[in-house]
């Protein structure tokens, strides 16, 4: 497993490398969106009490988790398989869109919905 403080997450995401990713946002961190994208597989987890968004995008089959009390949906799209998790306090979405096979769930106390390909579940 590969962590990662938001501080340190590039800007511009990064390319999965069949480990899974996990990034801690600490209260006050300025909001951004953690990409995980690519034809490897690995899952991306975002926790804490800043607020962010977690995407996993590509080929590759993982999963992608948001959780915590700061804000910040979770999506997970493209052609690979994986589930899109949202929960906790925070208000935020969980996305599942594209071809691949996979759930979205929204749990918690957070407000939000889960979605598969537009449509709330």
């Amino acid at each position: 497993m590969i962590y990662y403080e938001a501080k340190d997450f590039p800007k511009d995401g990064l390319l999965a490398t069949d480990e899974d990713v996990t990034v801690h946002v600490p209260k006050g961190t300025e909001s951004q969106t953690y990409i995980l994208r690519g034809h490897k597989d690995g899952s991306l987890t975002v926790s804490g009490d800043g607020c962010g968004t977690a995407c996993r995008c590509g080929s590759g089959d993982g999963d992608v988790w948001r959780y915590g009390y700061g804000d910040g949906h979770a999506i997970r799209n493209g052609s690979g398989d994986g589930d899109a998790r949202r929960s906790g306090s925070g208000d935020g979405y969980a996305f599942r869109d594209g071809s691949g096979k996979g759930s979205a769930c929204h749990k918690g106390s957070g407000n939000g919905n889960a979605y598969i390909n537009g449509v709330k579940q």
